[in-house]
C-alpha cells in the first residue's frame, strides 16, 4: 500500500506539479495549467480570431498589429484568479516613476512564464500579444504600460507576456519565421529550443511594434531555463546585438531540476503517462550536453552586456519538498540549481557575478509575497546595487562541549533586509531578502572555544535598491546547530540554541557597522556596488 501511494505522488510530480486550480475559460482566452511563480491564466488582447493559423506568407505590419492590439479594451476578459493567488495590495501605492525613468531607452519587459504539464498539447496560437492579470501588479509599481495603455509618441517602458505553448503561428510571422520554428522542433523534438525561439520572435515583433530599443526579460521556473537557451544561443541576435537589458530569474530553473533529472523518478512517471518533452529538456544531463556549463569562467560573453539577477526560495513545504530532505529547496526547485555561482565577468559589474537574492517562500507561494514584486519592480526601475556582508563575528558563549569526537560548534547566522523607502512609497512591509535558518541554505561557520573570533565574510544582501534609498534595516539572528539533515549536522548531544540577534539600520554608503546578539557581536561591511 505504501508502494503505491508513493507510486501516486511519483505521476502528479510529473503530471500536474505545476497546475492552477481554475481552468475558466471564455472565448478569447487561453486558460493554461502553468507552473506558477506568477504564471496564471493568460489571455489573448483583442484580435478577430485568436487560435487562427497563418496559411500563407503575408508580413503583418506594425501598424495593422497595433490596430489590433488597440481595439476596445472592454472586449478583454481577464481570467478570474483564486484568494491563494491575488497579489494586488489593498493599500493605495505611490509610484517613483520620475523623470529618470522617462530619460532611459525605451524598453519593453516581457515575463516569461513557467512549465505547463499540458502545455505541449494546445492545439492554439503561440507567441501572440496576451494579457495576464500578474502584469497589472508589476504595472502598479513601475507605473509602467501594458500594450494596452502605451502612447506610441511618448512612452518609455512597458510591460507584456506571451505564451510559448501552442501549435500555431501568430499573425505576425512570415514564412522565414514558420521556418525556423518548423526547424528547430524537428532539431530537438521542440521544447525548451522552441519555446526560446517563440519567445525571442516575440520580443523582436514587440520592439518593432512599439518602437522599444531594448528589451528585459523577467522569468519564473522554467521560463528561466527558456530564457537562458535564448541568451546563449543568441536567438533573433538579441544578445549579440546588445538588445537585452536586464534579466530577473525567479526560482529558476537555471542548471536544472533535481527530480526531472532523476532516471528511476522519470521512468516510473513515464510508466503511467508519457513525460512532456519540457521534463528530459529540464535534466542535468541535457542542460550540460547542450548549453554552456554554469561553474565555468569561460561562460557566455553574451552575459557581459546584461544586467543579471537571480532569486532563490528556500520554503519546502509545497508538495514535494519531501523528496529532497537534504536539499535545500522551494518544494520543487533545489536552491543550487536556480543561479549561476560565476559568470564572464559583467561590463557594468566588473568582477562581480550577478546579484542573488533570496526569499523564504515555496515556489507556488512566491507570487503572493510583496517583497519579491517589490524586488522585480526595483530592478526594472533606476536603482543601484548593493551589497551587505558579515565580515566577522566573535561568539562568547559558542554554546557547544568540545571534546575528542565533537571538537566544534557549527554557527550559522540567519538575516532579514528591509527597505524602509519602500514602505513609505509601496506600504510594502515584507523582507527584500530572506536568509533564514530553516532554509538550511546558510553557511556552516565553525567555532571551537567561546570568545573565538572568525572572519566569515558571508553575503546578507547583494541585490538592487531604489536610486532614493538611504538606508536598509537588517535583523540578525544566530545559532548553534546540533540536530539537522538539510545542515549535515548530526552531534550526539544537545539541541538547536539560539545565541540571540539584533535590528540595525544601515546608511547606504561604504562602511561597517557592529551588531551585537545576546552571545555574539558581529561586523558588517557596506559595499555599494555602483
Amino acid at each position: 500500500m505504501k508502494q503505491y501511494i508513493f507510486l501516486l505522488f511519483l505521476i502528479f510530480i510529473f503530471t500536474g506539479c505545476g497546475g492552477s486550480s481554475n481552468d475558466s475559460v471564455s472565448n478569447d482566452t487561453t486558460s493554461s495549467n502553468i507552473e506558477t511563480t506568477g504564471d496564471s491564466n493568460i489571455s489573448r488582447l483583442p484580435v478577430s480570431d485568436p487560435v487562427k493559423a497563418v496559411t500563407d506568407t503575408t508580413v503583418q505590419t506594425p501598424a495593422q498589429t497595433l490596430s489590433q492590439v488597440k481595439q476596445d479594451a472592454a472586449d478583454i476578459i481577464p481570467v478570474e484568479e483564486s484568494d491563494a493567488t491575488q497579489t494586488t495590495p489593498s493599500t493605495s501605492i505611490v509610484t517613483p516613476v520620475d523623470e529618470a525613468v522617462r530619460q532611459q531607452k525605451k524598453s519593453v519587459t516581457i515575463y516569461v512564464h513557467g512549465y505547463d504539464d499540458k502545455g505541449v498539447t494546445y492545439d492554439t496560437t503561440y507567441g501572440y500579444d496576451a494579457y495576464d492579470p500578474l502584469l497589472d501588479r508589476l504595472v502598479t509599481l513601475t507605473g509602467f504600460d501594458t500594450l494596452l495603455t502605451y502612447d506610441p509618441e511618448n512612452f518609455s517602458d512597458i510591460v507584456t507576456i506571451t505564451p510559448y505553448y501552442g501549435a500555431n503561428p501568430p499573425d505576425y510571422y512570415d514564412g522565414n519565421d514558420i521556418a525556423d520554428i518548423e526547424e528547430v522542433t524537428k532539431t530537438y523534438g521542440g521544447g525548451i529550443p522552441r519555446y526560446a525561439m517563440i519567445v525571442a520572435k516575440y520580443a523582436r515583433h514587440v520592439m518593432e511594434l512599439t518602437g522599444a530599443e531594448q528589451v528585459n526579460f523577467v522569468s519564473a521556473s522554467m521560463g528561466s531555463l527558456v530564457t537562458r537557451w535564448l541568451v546563449e544561443k543568441d536567438l533573433e541576435h538579441l544578445a549579440s546585438e546588445k538588445k537585452i537589458a536586464k534579466w530577473y530569474s525567479l526560482e529558476g530553473v537555471i542548471r536544472g531540476n533535481k527530480m526531472a533529472s532523476n532516471k528511476d523518478l522519470v521512468k516510473y512517471a513515464n510508466t503511467f503517462e508519457k513525460q512532456p518533452i519540457d521534463v528530459t529538456h529540464m535534466s542535468y544531463q541535457w542542460i550540460e550536453a547542450n548549453l554552456h556549463k554554469p561553474k565555468s569562467k569561460m561562460a557566455s560573453a553574451y552575459y557581459g552586456s546584461i544586467e543579471t539577477i537571480f532569486e532563490s526560495s528556500t520554503k519546502a513545504s509545497d508538495p514535494f519538498g519531501w523528496l529532497m530532505p537534504k536539499t535545500p529547496n522551494d518544494g520543487y526547485q533545489a536552491v543550487a540549481d536556480t543561479y549561476f555561482e560565476t559568470f564572464l565577468p559583467q561590463t557594468k559589474y566588473k568582477g562581480y557575478a550577478p546579484a542573488h537574492t533570496y526569499f523564504h517562500q515555496t515556489h507556488l507561494g512566491l507570487k503572493k509575497y510583496d517583497g519579491a514584486w517589490a524586488s522585480v519592480a526595483t530592478f526594472l526601475l533606476p536603482h543601484k546595487r548593493v551589497r551587505v556582508t558579515l565580515t566577522e563575528a566573535t561568539v562568547e558563549d559558542i554554546h557547544e562541549k568540545t571534546y575528542y569526537f565533537n571538537k566544534e560548534a557549527e554557527i550559522v547566522f540567519e538575516s532579514e533586509v528591509f527597505s524602509p523607502y519602500i514602505k513609505q512609497i509601496w506600504n510594502i512591509t515584507d523582507a527584500i531578502d530572506q536568509r533564514l535558518y530553516d532554509s538550511g541554505a546558510l553557511p556552516i561557520h565553525k567555532y571551537k572555544k567561546d570568545g573565538e573570533t572568525k572572519a566569515l565574510n558571508q553575503v546578507i544582501f547583494d541585490g538592487y535598491v531604489l536610486d532614493q534609498t538611504e538606508q536598509l534595516i537588517v535583523k540578525m539572528a544566530a545559532y548553534e546547530v546540533d540536530q539537522s539533515a538539510k545542515y549535515g549536522v548530526h552531534d550526539e548531544l544537545g539541541t538547536k540554541a539560539k545565541l540571540g540577534g539584533n535590528t540595525i539600520q544601515i546608511d547606504l554608503q561604504n562602511g561597517n557597522y557592529e551588531i551585537v546578539g545576546k552571545d555574539w557581536i558581529g561586523t558588517i561591511s557596506v559595499e555599494i556596488i555602483n
